[in-house]
């Protein structure tokens, strides 16, 4: 499992690109994406598995919601 932090707007006057790239090795697919979105209140997303070789754009909103840390699903 690997975890990055996005902080666009980290910086005076300018921002940083929000895209996170993560290399698989060998990998074919991958199982899931856990996000953290930041918020007032601590909400993770997990959005499913799919395959490793291309870019996916993640929505917020569209994943499955889970409670507060990414072992707890929400029933």
């Amino acid at each position: 499992s690997w975890m990055r932090e996005v902080l666009p707007n980290s910086s005076y006057l300018s921002s940083h690109d929000s895209a996170v790239h993560f290399g698989v090795a060998e990998s074919v697919r991958y199982d899931s994406i856990d996000v953290r979105w930041p918020d007032h209140e601590i909400t993770w997303e997990r959005f499913d598995g799919g395959p490793a070789d291309c870019a996916v754009k993640l929505i917020r909103g569209s994943g499955r919601l889970l409670q507060s840390t990414p072992n707890e699903p929400v029933p």
